[in-house]
């Protein structure tokens, strides 16, 4: 169903480029939607209904004129008039966002076992529309307990995160779908919650700023959403870079060439380094296209952040990566905090939270549930779940060392040598761990850790024997008694 000559452009701009056409396809969305934007930000401010038409508009045209999701939009359509039937119906129920919640998830795993195991190109084309679902379960989840916790009278029950971002009352039903639908995040996210989009649409997002600039200059200001083109450009641009040094890695490094005979010839260390560049080159795909999808979301005036302690604007409202952070990571945690934000957040503040029992603080069984969550949203393939579990020890371990090692180099001339090993086996940890995430078979993935003879899990293994199994008894005493001697000496 997509337009003819739009999909003749990005065929022959595949035949070019040597581009897959749906990657094309997304960078043409995610391109797009600076002029849309543009156009979207000087509608009249007093006439939001013309803006909520204007964002479905854009949306149809992506999902239909570009894309070829015609099921697959009726998927996204029919998750989203679920919810907000349910919702409006049953949102006093205190099972209300449980239910909203499965109900979601296991259409996403419907979906996902339609693309990832079944390869049904007619449920949903090539591409596959489970991108755009994942975005939006992630929205329509979070508005479920938003609009739930709407319903409590009593605030002193709400954390600041829920007070602030509860729906008191039911949205239109065209608002809603111009947020679920939010053309410059409804391929690859970020996804942002439904009050922030709605004070953006109605402009109170900008109240606080704009009394702080009409009292500072005597007047009304007229201009009511400040200028973002700049910042917009330079998000734009650091994108653009992510992409271009992705298409360009391309010619040198691939997936493939696990499995070929020259990559079986390196020496140890070189396959290391060999998957390293590896993973490094898969997340610079992520990177590009939330840049970009973040710099269109500044444009229209979405990204805008401003509180009056601070005093000055930031534009990282629906940040979701900081790939500079990521990089040069020296613990999984810091990797973790700075990739695919958003979603974080929503694992965090309406999984993990949300099946903690008030009263008490989250548990091992808080932490399980959200981690089986978080998989499942990803996928059902091996490699998500080998990735994951990975992960978690990775976390896990790295605290510990943190905890015990640390405090020994702090304030020594060592500090910097620590700085640099810690980075140097992060990174070599991260290209070793993500490589399932890319290969998703189970049996390429064990070769794939097999060819550097699993040397992450050797480490975990010896890391537990000594921090956690019979070396603990000698080792972490040890360790506490050098702690205690170097605080004394510092004193």
């Amino acid at each position: 169903m997509a337009i003819r000559q739009i999909d003749q452009a990005i065929l022959a701009g595949a035949s070019v480029t040597g581009v897959p056409p749906d990657l094309l396809r997304v960078a043409a969305c995610l391109f797009l939607s600076f002029p849309l934007c543009g156009i979207l930000k000087r509608l009249p401010s007093k006439q939001p209904t013309l803006k909520e038409l204007y964002i479905l508009a854009c949306a149809v045209f992506y999902l239909l004129g570009i894309f070829s999701y015609t099921s697959g939009t009726l998927h996204l359509l029919a998750d989203a008039m679920f919810t907000y039937v349910f919702v409006r119906t049953k949102r006093y129920w205190s099972f209300m966002p449980v239910v909203t919640f499965l109900v979601l998830l296991a259409h996403m795993l419907y979906t996902h076992y339609h693309e990832q195991i079944l390869f049904d190109e007619s449920f949903s084309g090539h591409y596959g529309h489970s991108g755009a679902q994942m975005v939006l379960m992630i929205k329509l989840t979070s508005f479920a307990w938003d609009a739930f916790d709407g319903t409590h009278k009593d605030e002193s029950t709400l954390s600041d995160f829920q007070k602030e971002n509860r729906v008191i009352q039911m949205p239109p039903l065209l608002r809603y779908l111009s947020w679920a639908f939010f053309f410059p995040a409804v391929l690859t996210g970020p996804a942002c919650g439904y009050r922030e989009y709605s004070q953006w649409l109605d402009m109170t997002l900008f109240n606080d700023y704009f009394a702080m600039q009409d009292k500072k200059h005597g007047k009304t200001v007229k201009r009511r959403i400040p200028r973002s083109g700049h910042v917009a450009l330079v998000k734009a641009l650091e994108g653009s870079l992510w992409a271009y040094i992705f298409m360009q890695s391309g010619n040198y490094i691939s997936g493939d060439m696990l499995f070929e005979s020259r990559y079986r010839s390196l020496s140890f260390s070189w396959r290391v380094l060999f998957l390293w560049a590896l993973s490094f080159s898969y997340r610079m795909r992520y990177y590009a296209a939330w840049c970009i999808s973040e710099a269109a979301c500044i444009h229209s005036g979405l990204g805008f952040n401003y509180t009056t302690e601070e005093g000055r604007i930031r534009w990282d409202r629906v940040r979701n990566v900081r790939p500079l952070n990521i990089e040069t990571a020296q613990n999984i945690h810091g990797i973790i905090s700075n990739w695919n934000m958003n979603t974080s957040k929503w694992l965090r503040y309406y999984v993990f939270l949300r099946v903690t029992p008030k009263g008490k603080k989250p548990g091992s069984l808080s932490t399980l549930i959200t981690f089986i969550v978080s998989s499942l949203w990803h996928g059902i393939l091996p490699g998500y779940y080998l990735m994951f579990v990975l992960g978690a020890l990775m976390q896990m371990f790295g605290k510990i060392y943190r905890r015990y090692l640390r405090p020994v180099v702090l304030g020594t001339s060592y500090k910097r040598a620590y700085d640099v090993l810690t980075w140097v086996c992060t990174q070599a940890a991260l290209g070793y761990a993500v490589q399932p995430f890319v290969v998703l078979e189970l049996y390429r993935s064990l070769k794939v850790w097999a060819s550097v003879y699993f040397y992450v899990h050797v480490f975990l293994l010896a890391s537990w024997f000594l921090f956690l199994g019979p070396g603990r008894r000698m080792l972490v005493p040890y360790l506490r008694t050098l702690h205690e001697e170097l605080a004394s000496q510092a004193d």
